[in-house]
């Protein structure tokens, strides 16, 4: 006969309520690290099965691994990056045959997925976190969870994160390199959080290269543009942030010959408005992007930008999130991704 949870409350000396909420992961703030330790110990000696899910408390498998997405299943599948990342991290899941259990939280998130509390998955892998308190949630529980690209520092969270400040830098020195020396950067925000950690690192970066290049900063040449959807989409923001920026930017008494935009889309959108106000690409203003989206090779002119490795960045969290469960090693606290410019035609010579 198996162990009940009645069981698991008398061997751990406990009430069954602490039992639920400890197996649960729930009020684990209010419970003491002994009172918990009493439980776990208990349960596993009985071999207590939790909602009759996994291998058993005992081994700790599920052969699920979680994935956490802090905005809408629209925008995920719709926007070229993140979709890249999660096919990345669907292929490992695969490869390793594991079961992928999906979850997309609203922010602010008021709730984590019931996947972590109810113990269903041995892992999470979360892209681009955007709430501090939802990490601090998460990390109360005892799993395993890799951040990729989070819009805010992870703690103590294991994090994949972009080289964004050196791929910056590589794009100005490269429009240094053509001539330029007026070169303007939009970047995009939200209203209700802070701006992302990414976006943050990629201004370092375009105003470290200006530095180390003997070339004033300006700050009239940052469009610090809030986002706001266009109607056609309430998640993309992207478009209309790069039109609003560049049309800022090409009213300033001294214009910048040459823009870099926080990503892809919001040098696209920076395209468009360029174009419609009379100028040409490249010849009198060139544009950069990042990320390395699809998208920007169809446009008129294709889009030099920064290639981001994007489905290797879901594959490498996969990788690190199973040497983890299988205790092959600790996995780093940031793992670093490079990037490299790729050059295409919508960057040239300052005339």
């Amino acid at each position: 006969m198996s162990a009940t949870m009645l069981d698991v409350a008398k061997k751990a000396g406990v009430s069954q309520s602490c039992v639920s909420f400890v197996l649960n992961g729930r009020f684990l703030d209010r419970i003491s690290k002994k009172s918990q330790g009493k439980v776990r110990k208990a349960a596993k000696e009985l071999n207590y099965r939790l909602n009759s899910f996994g291998r058993g408390l005992s081994k700790g498998i599920t052969k699920n691994i979680g994935f956490i997405y802090e905005s809408s299943q629209a925008y995920l599948f719709s926007d070229p990056y993140c979709s890249s990342v999660f096919q990345g991290i669907e292929q490992e899941v695969k490869l390793n045959r594991y079961g992928l259990l999906f979850s997309t939280i609203d922010f602010p998130a008021k709730f984590l997925p019931p996947m972590i509390e109810m113990h269903t998955v041995d892992g999470i892998v979360f892209l681009s976190a955007k709430s501090r308190k939802v990490i601090r949630n998460m990390q109360q529980f005892s799993i395993p969870h890799i951040l990729i690209d989070p819009f805010i520092k992870g703690g103590s969270s294991t994090t994949i994160v972009i080289d964004n400040e050196g791929g910056v830098y590589k794009a100005v020195r490269y429009l240094i390199a053509l001539g330029h020396r007026r070169i303007g950067f939009i970047l995009g925000y939200y209203a209700d959080i802070e701006e992302s950690q990414s976006f943050r690192e990629r201004l370092q970066g375009y105003k470290k290269c200006l530095k180390d290049s003997n070339i004033g900063f300006d700050e009239k040449l940052v469009q610090k543009v809030l986002y706001r959807p266009d109607g056609s989409n309430q998640d993309d923001t992207d478009f209309p942030c790069g039109y609003e920026g560049m049309e800022k930017l090409i009213r300033l008494s001294s214009p910048p010959t040459a823009v870099i935009a926080c990503n892809d889309k919001t040098a696209i959108g920076a395209l468009y408005a360029a174009q419609e106000k009379g100028l040409k690409v490249p010849d009198d203003i060139s544009i950069i992007g990042f990320d390395d989206i699809d998208m920007g090779i169809r446009t008129n002119p294709p889009l030099t930008t920064i290639h981001v490795p994007k489905e290797d960045m879901g594959r490498q969290a996969v990788k690190y999130l199973m040497e983890w469960i299988n205790n092959q090693k600790i996995p780093k606290k940031k793992i670093v991704v490079e990037t490299k410019l790729v050059v295409r035609m919508s960057t040239g010579r300052k005339k």
